[in-house]
């Protein structure tokens, strides 16, 4: 029988994980030290409750690269399934091997780019993209993954250009949805895109 190990345990344990692994791979900014890494993990578990989205029955995190920020949410909700889309082969085994050191059984790897996946397309409730591209792309790639009535998480800067918030605003138009600007979503002045598609 395995002991119970609190969120916050494995939340601290999946961002020292991930400092040891940065020294020899590349996997967030080298420049992070262990308690940063701490805090963006810690504030990226909050990713679903800033938009709305806590507790969905599926969660699809796109390029997740080291698993930010599905790791931490497969961390927060236990019940939910959570599904981590990545295309680059050595990071696709950091994930293996870090999920199943967590004993993450509520989530899986799916390697490759997700856009070779359509039997996923409009399946998840919530849906997450973090630094995939410009926020514009990331809006219309997450739509097509949303479940109707879903929510996306999408990174952006925290002082847009009018140019980008006009991207970002056609993007979703034309995907069925809506968009919310969050600057200060998260910890270290991250802000999200809430991306909410039709009904």
């Amino acid at each position: 029988m395995r002991a119970v190990v609190s969120r916050e345990t494995l939340l601290t344990h999946f961002a020292d994980e991930l400092f040891a692994a940065n020294k020899e791979t590349n996997l967030v900014s080298r420049r992070l030290g262990r308690d940063d890494i701490r805090a963006m993990v810690h504030s990226f578990a909050r990713t679903l409750d800033v938009v709305g989205a806590a507790s969905p029955d599926g969660v699809l995190d796109i390029g997740t690269g080291a698993g930010l920020p599905g790791i931490p949410l497969a961390i927060t909700y236990p019940s939910t399934r959570v599904v981590l889309a990545e295309r680059r082969r050595l990071r696709v085994a950091w994930l293996g091997h870090i999920v199943a050191e967590l004993g993450l059984d509520n989530t899986s790897v799916l390697e490759g780019r997700v856009e070779d996946f359509p039997e996923l397309e409009d399946a998840f409730p919530a849906v997450t993209a973090f630094g995939v591209g410009p926020s514009a792309d990331a809006i219309a790639l997450c739509c097509r993954f949303l479940a109707p009535g879903g929510v996306a998480a999408v990174s952006a800067p925290a002082m847009p250009e009018p140019a980008d918030e006009s991207r970002w605003l056609l993007a979703a138009a034309v995907n069925g949805a809506v968009i919310t600007h969050l600057p200060d979503a998260l910890a270290g002045g991250r802000a999200l895109l809430k991306v909410q598609r039709d009904g």
